[in-house]
């Protein structure tokens, strides 16, 4: 085979199992592709070329800068190697008790190889460097994907697992630790990027944050001066008009997104109406979202139904509806009440 033929379908090859294992992850199903592809990919430094390199020239300067797009390219499979057959091992068939005893140390295994991957990122991709969209999308999904994971560990330690041998509030911390980071590398981008270009995964992340400030906002609300204190690091802080401007951002974010994409526009329509009114005025002054009507609203949960699985932090926080200890959920018949359910017992990202 030619080998310019041989290097488009290895490339190719590469992205497509990167992407499957994205929306199986999104979607909570097994991956399709069990393995890899055959062929290695090369390193960045030694052979450059496989990659190709795309070259911006911004208003501002007539010098071109190099995206070095191959380095993020290597560290997303990479990621997606650890997550694929994280997954394929979690949606293996074994017996419930066999779920029960392994599913806690599974994600505990796979966070680790997480963080361990995270620890081993070239320079170029290390938090200081990171400042394309490509970039800081890379470590959106790292924090998107350990958030979700540690939400479950968390609900295993709420639930009085026995299971779990990790000190709960080492878990919480770590927790909101990562809501934190996740939550800033989002400013970032909108500070550098936007959030007007369309793209899934950004509506994904928007949609997560603003679930997560909506939770926090809430708990700041209505915590009991006698409660302990809440992380200082977690999604907004301690304080009400910094938990309120991220919820803003995010759902600045999910309009911007909406003009091209139907699930923002309803998660944007969604957490408007779980808004207080004074929040929701404040929004609809810089952003217009037209009002729907009840038979617009209904369809529009129907449609959600009928297309976005069950939440996993959701239903991490929900153990009546879980079918099994094990972070991936299976689910024969979606309804409503998991895709929405009791706000205060979960975070919804539908989707």
């Amino acid at each position: 085979m030619h080998k310019k033929l041989r290097h488009s379908y290895d490339l190719t090859a590469w992205s497509l199992f990167h992407w499957q294992c994205t929306l199986s992850f999104q979607f909570q199903t097994a991956p399709l592709l069990r393995t890899p592809p055959q062929s290695p990919l090369p390193d960045p430094d030694l052979n450059p070329d496989w990659y190709g390199e795309s070259w911006l020239k911004y208003p501002s300067t007539s010098v071109l800068v190099p995206m070095e797009y191959r380095y993020t390219f290597k560290a997303r499979v990479e990621f997606s190697l650890i997550l694929n057959a994280a997954m394929l091992q979690a949606s293996t068939n074994e017996s419930d008790n066999q779920i029960v005893r392994s599913g806690a140390r599974r994600i505990i295994e796979t966070v680790e190889k997480l963080e361990a991957w995270y620890r081993t990122l070239p320079g170029r991709l290390l938090p200081s460097n990171i400042v394309f969209p490509s970039q800081l999308k890379l470590h959106l999904h790292y924090y998107y994907v350990l958030i979700q994971l540690y939400e479950i560990l968390v609900s295993y330690g709420n639930n009085g697992s026995p299971l779990l041998l990790l000190n709960q509030d080492t878990l919480e911390k770590s927790l909101a630790k990562y809501r934190a980071y996740f939550e800033t590398i989002l400013r970032v981008h909108y500070l550098r990027h936007s959030f007007e270009y369309g793209n899934m995964m950004l509506a994904r992340f928007l949609a997560m944050l603003a679930f997560l400030a909506l939770t926090k906002l809430n708990s700041l609300i209505s915590r009991d001066s006698s409660e302990p204190e809440v992380y200082c690091m977690d999604v907004g802080g301690t304080d009400l008009r910094a938990a309120r401007a991220t919820l803003l951002i995010a759902q600045k974010g999910l309009s911007d997104q909406g003009r091209g994409y139907y699930l923002p526009r309803n998660i944007l329509q969604d957490v408007l109406n779980r808004m207080t009114p004074s929040d929701s005025n404040v929004l609809q002054s810089f952003i217009t979202i037209q009002q729907e009507g009840q038979e617009v609203t209904e369809e529009r949960k129907t449609r959600m139904e009928s297309h976005c699985p069950p939440d996993i932090i959701h239903l991490a926080n929900n153990p009546d509806r879980q079918q099994h200890d094990n972070w991936i959920c299976r689910r024969d018949d979606p309804s409503m009440d998991a895709l929405y359910g009791d706000y205060d017992d979960g975070i919804s990202t539908v989707g």
